[in-house]
């Protein structure tokens, strides 16, 4: 997130909106969590609008897209600034910080259907953001279709 490497836990709601054989909308709903790297503990929401093309169609077992869009989203996180002494006790100061930025999506995903409503796969994103920030990682996926 611009500020240093952190391995975050993400969980990302999608609904997708098929425009077609070959176009799907997307908007998606993202929220992480994380405890590992260089802020003690981080945590983002982040909003994504996304279209998707299949090469292949959409309407196959598997199916193969490419897409981007617009995404926003907004990070917390805090991190040990120092320690000072408070009576015979030492007690960590920490700093807190919130930012909010836009940016652009770039994705690469394939799913399969393992049955007539569930399907498996995986997305690989990158989402340079306007203020300097890049989110970039790998999401295993599962659906239903409704």
């Amino acid at each position: 997130m611009g500020s240093g490497d952190m391995v975050t836990f993400n969980v990302e709601n999608e609904l997708n909106y098929h425009l077609g054989k070959y176009f799907t909308l997307a908007p998606s709903f993202t929220m992480g969590r994380s405890n590992v790297g260089v802020s003690e503990t981080a945590s983002f929401a982040q909003g994504n609008f996304n279209l998707f093309l299949s090469p292949l169609g959409s309407h196959k077992r598997i199916d193969f897209r490419i897409g981007g869009g617009y995404s926003l989203y907004r990070v917390s996180d805090a991190y040990m600034s120092g320690m000072e002494l408070v009576g015979d006790e030492y007690v960590d100061d920490y700093i807190f910080s919130n930012r909010t930025s836009s940016g652009f999506s770039i994705i690469i995903e394939n799913s399969v259907q393992v049955t007539d409503r569930f399907l498996i796969g995986f997305k690989l994103y990158t989402q340079p953001y306007n203020n300097g920030d890049l989110n970039s990682g790998i999401l295993m996926k599962m659906g239903l279709k409704i």
